[in-house]
């Protein structure tokens, strides 16, 4: 076994890894935060990194909501994708879940998972070890 197949067995288990630890953290969340709260987005911003010569590389898109969780107040921020982005607005109310035991840990329904990016890293891991043996 060379340096090459090494590699490509660590980006295997690299790729399946993460998206693994996606699904199952997204399992965990909806089956761990049962109880519902009404929040409500505060902010949305756009990020926009320049690259080389001040031309814009990459824009990442955030989004501020807080809720009410047992008396206290919560606020979050969230990096979303475009179109989550475009579907949400300033003051829009949100559904929030979140564990009673522990308010920070939540999961915000009009914020949909990015099952795509989760496939693609399942898939990439996939191949990865495919080619390796």
């Amino acid at each position: 076994m060379d340096a090459l197949d090494i590699g490509m067995w660590v980006a295997g288990f690299g790729l399946l890894g993460i998206g693994v630890f996606r699904v199952l953290s997204r399992y965990f969340a909806k089956k761990n935060c049962t109880v519902q709260a009404q929040g409500r987005v505060t902010s949305m911003r756009v990020d926009v990194n320049l690259g080389a010569g001040d031309d814009p590389s990459t824009t990442t898109r955030y989004v501020k909501y807080e809720y009410s969780a047992e008396g206290s107040r919560v606020e979050k921020r969230r990096r979303v994708s475009w179109l989550q982005y475009r579907r949400l607005d300033e003051g829009q109310v949100v559904t929030v879940f979140y564990q009673p035991d522990n308010p920070k840990r939540h999961y915000v329904a009009e914020i949909k998972h990015r099952w795509f990016i989760t496939a693609l890293f399942i898939a990439g891991g996939a191949l990865f070890l495919f080619a390796a043996i």
